[in-house]
């Protein structure tokens, strides 16, 4: 039962950890890798079965925050199978990019796993390297409302993804590494990231080249410490697409795959 949960807990981790992979010195970042009206869909899956389903959207309007066009981007966590009878899952990760830097201006999440229900809003202050965060419990009564210092160009666990997906891969070469600041929660974290080169991988959709990065992780209570722990895949297309994402864990290998994609810029043929 506690391998089980911390397999599909370990899945936002996954996305948390990938999210790190970004030059940390951006004064105005080119996005040439997504497009609005985006549609990604993953299976997430442990050995041969299905532990659930990930949805990531940008939707097809920009939205004003703090008078700043945003991209707003949707990443939905469900369990499915029998995994949702042991664990019931439904979690909401939301950003809202700035169109030109990528920065996250807000953050929300709605957590539901099992009896833990949170519903948390966290809104960014670069100029003053300051987030606000308020958080409500299962009942909706204010559980928190704090401010916390952050460092220069923090993302979150969600436009740290986009971020990569903006870089040109052409300009850098296998080994290079660079280093990521995110916030999540109450903390700010910085991790290394390394870029691994070109791999040719077997995918739905056809064997494809692909661009590799991983994070250096430390060590905790789901992954291993060093490299290859986590590892994200990037399809060698126009759109840059993260077509897999697969995480050594103590319990075993965690892998998400791209199942289902619409309006992707390029094509992934």
């Amino acid at each position: 039962m506690k391998s089980i949960k911390t397999i599909l807990i370990g899945i936002a981790g996954i996305f948390l950890a990938s999210s790190f992979g970004y030059d940390p010195y951006p004064i105005k970042q080119q996005n040439i890798g997504f497009v609005n009206g985006e549609k990604l869909v993953y299976r997430v899956h442990y050995s041969f079965f299905n532990a659930g389903e990930a949805t990531i959207t940008i939707d097809n309007k920009m939205h004003e925050v703090k008078e700043r066009d945003c991209y707003k981007v949707n990443v939905f966590g469900r369990s499915v199978g029998a995994f949702d009878m042991i664990l019931r899952i439904r979690d909401t990760w939301r950003s809202y990019m700035d169109k030109e830097t990528l920065l996250p201006q807000k953050f929300y999440r709605s957590i539901e796993e099992g009896k833990y229900v949170i519903r948390e809003t966290t809104f960014f202050d670069h100029s003053e390297k300051e987030v606000r965060v308020v958080r409500r419990n299962k009942e909706g009564e204010l559980d928190r409302d704090k401010n916390y210092k952050i460092k220069d160009n923090s993302f979150d666990i969600v436009s740290g993804i986009y971020a990569i997906r903006a870089m040109d891969f052409t300009k850098i070469n296998p080994g290079y590494k660079f280093p990521m600041t995110a916030f999540f929660e109450d903390s700010t974290y910085t991790l290394e990231i390394k870029y691994l080169g070109v791999k040719r991988i077997k995918t739905k959709f056809g064997k494809m080249n692909t661009h590799v990065f991983t994070p250096l992780m430390p060590g905790n209570q789901m992954f291993e410490d060093g490299e290859n722990t986590i590892t994200v895949y990037f399809s060698d297309t126009p759109g840059r697409v993260p077509v897999k994402i697969r995480a050594e864990m103590f319990v075993g290998a965690v892998e998400c795959d791209l199942k289902e994609y619409s309006n992707v810029k390029g094509s992934l043929n």
